[in-house]
């Protein structure tokens, strides 16, 4: 009877976990699970290399590559505002111009930022602490 017990609490206990698991794994945002492309900028001039941005299925970390090198980093989203405080990347050593363009993209998504997405469009904003228009704005089209 005892061992009949032990079986039972077992199983139930792992079905639990599997349920919890199948929970914890549904996205939270819209953009989750996504990737996007550059389409348009506004406050910057990219080079014309293509500029990356994903947005992990199950995770709040969001990946991006602007030509040179890749970079990821963990994100909050509170229903308008992204905020990434550090990110982490890859050191591959390609032009200069590239180099300084991941060091701008790296310098923008570690800031504060206004997100919304619509659509196929998710649209991220910087503006300055003085202006109500964005100073920077990058249109991004799912791919």
């Amino acid at each position: 009877m005892l061992t009949f017990g032990l079986v039972f609490m077992v199983y139930g206990c792992t079905e639990t976990e599997s349920k919890n698991e199948t929970e914890n794994t549904e996205p939270i945002h819209s953009f989750q699970g996504k990737d996007f492309i550059l389409q348009s900028s506004e406050g910057y001039e990219p080079l014309g290399e293509a500029v990356y941005l994903s947005f992990a299925a199950t995770s709040e970390t969001l990946s991006f590559s602007a030509g040179c090198n890749s970079f990821d980093g963990e994100y909050t989203y509170d229903g308008r505002f992204l905020g990434v405080e550090t990110m982490g990347g890859t050191e591959m050593a390609c032009d200069m111009d590239l180099m300084t363009q991941d060091e701008w993209f790296v310098d923008f998504f570690t800031n504060y930022l206004s997100l919304s997405h619509d659509g196929d469009t998710l649209i991220l904003e910087f503006i300055d602490d003085n202006h109500s228009t964005p100073d920077i704005k990058l249109t991004f089209v799912d791919e």
